[in-house]
């Protein structure tokens, strides 16, 4: 498959992928405001498999993410190799984040068998 097709291919799985992994970290049971910590730590624990499905969804959306602006960054280049390098790196920054978004849940998820439950 050519690159001219592949990079805006790309641009939209990611896109796709983030949102479908929103709707399966969503689909539980999310705890209120005026949760308990049990009630906190029985979510994390019951919903480690909906969690971990998510976050690596959310991880090929981000691979997906970074093949999308290498692309981006190629096709700028030509007009502006300033502008490619900061598409690119303000892109994969953006990346970064997104990573680190979904890891704190994850990280309560793997851990809740640390946490006490009545």
């Amino acid at each position: 498959m050519e690159e001219r097709s592949v990079t805006p291919l790309a641009g939209v799985l990611s896109m796709v992928l983030f949102v479908i992994g929103i709707v399966v970290i969503e689909s539980g049971d999310i705890p209120g405001d005026d949760a308990t910590g049990a009630e906190i730590a029985a979510y994390y624990a019951d919903g480690l498999n909906r969690l971990a499905t998510g976050a690596v969804l959310w991880g090929i959306g981000i691979l997906a993410l970074i093949l999308f602006l290498d692309g981006l960054r190629t096709r700028v280049l030509p007009a502006s190799a300033k502008l490619a390098r900061l598409t690119y790196g303000y892109g994969f920054a953006a990346a970064l984040f997104l990573l680190g978004s979904i890891m704190p849940d994850v990280s309560a998820a793997l851990a809740s068998d640390n946490l006490d439950r009545p």
